[in-house]
């Protein structure tokens, strides 16, 4: 792994990743080298870490179903993306249809999500609908900050 064999040789680049290493303190543990991941900064579609106080509600429920078990970034993802199709099914209404839903999907604007950076917004031809990410950074055995969300239009 590049983290891992650049910090054995003294090398230490500023690492960006992507939503595939959306949790940095799971890239941490898998590194395994103190220190690897110092200047690693990540992109992530939620503007939280799972230790933020107003991730509260969504730790307890995950500790609750899942002893042992820590929330996540990627809990995190699928809560926002749930919270999402939640709304568009409602608004379908009870005699759903795959056409109902595309539809609703479709006509989302400004829904204000949980863990998102911002209200979210889709269209019929524009199935981005969460176009502002945040940058996140953990610093060796700290927490996992976020640096800044960015609005993508």
């Amino acid at each position: 792994m590049f983290a891992r064999d650049s910090q054995k040789l003294g090398f230490k680049p500023l690492l960006i990743g992507q939503t595939g290493i959306g949790d940095p303190a799971a890239f941490e543990d898998q590194v395994g080298v103190p220190g690897a991941t110092a200047k690693f900064r990540t992109i992530s579609m939620v503007k939280y870490t799972p230790a933020d106080p107003e991730m509260e509600k969504w730790r307890k429920l995950v500790e609750a179903k899942f002893p042992g078990d820590r929330l996540s970034v990627f809990n995190l993802f699928g809560i926002g993306s749930a919270q999402v199709l939640v709304e568009a099914l409602k608004r379908a209404g009870a005699e759903l249809t795959r056409e109902k839903l595309i539809s609703e999907l479709a006509n989302i604007h400004d829904l204000s999500i949980d863990v998102f950076g911002a209200p979210i917004t889709c269209t019929a031809t524009d199935h981005r609908c969460n176009k502002s990410p945040a940058w996140l950074a953990k610093e060796p055995s700290g927490p996992v900050k976020v640096l800044s969300v960015t609005r993508v239009d």
